[in-house]
């Protein structure tokens, strides 16, 4: 059958033992009657931006449900309260949340309001 080599994923600065590993693969798959065709995803450098972008929105949807009141850990009102309900979710999130989950709720959120 035909399959693609995209070149896009073996870049000049790729470790010389992973592109010989990957030729010598193509060689054998070829002895053995597979065809390749070298391919061209150009859109590829955005894909790491992209997807930190859609999994921090996809983030912070699916987070919020963990406000300290239905869902997640409930923390009692302090001193910062001022009797706001948007006052006790910030102090649920900021005491039971880790700090890569609160980056990518702030990320994603930025994302999904953004215009």
């Amino acid at each position: 059958g035909m399959n693609n080599a995209t070149q896009e994923y073996f870049p000049t600065e790729l470790n010389p033992s992973i592109t010989t590993t990957f030729s010598t693969v193509l060689e054998i798959l070829s002895k053995a009657g597979c065809t390749f065709t070298s391919v061209s995803l150009p859109s590829t450098k955005y894909a790491l931006s992209a997807y930190y972008v859609i999994s921090s929105a996809e983030a912070s949807s699916n987070l919020a449900r963990y406000d300290g009141m239905e869902y997640g850990e409930h923390t009692k009102p302090d001193s910062s309260f001022k009797g706001k309900i948007g006052d006790l979710y910030a102090l649920a999130r900021t005491e039971h949340l880790g700090a890569e989950v609160k980056r990518r709720i702030l990320l994603g959120t930025y994302a999904l309001t953004a215009t």
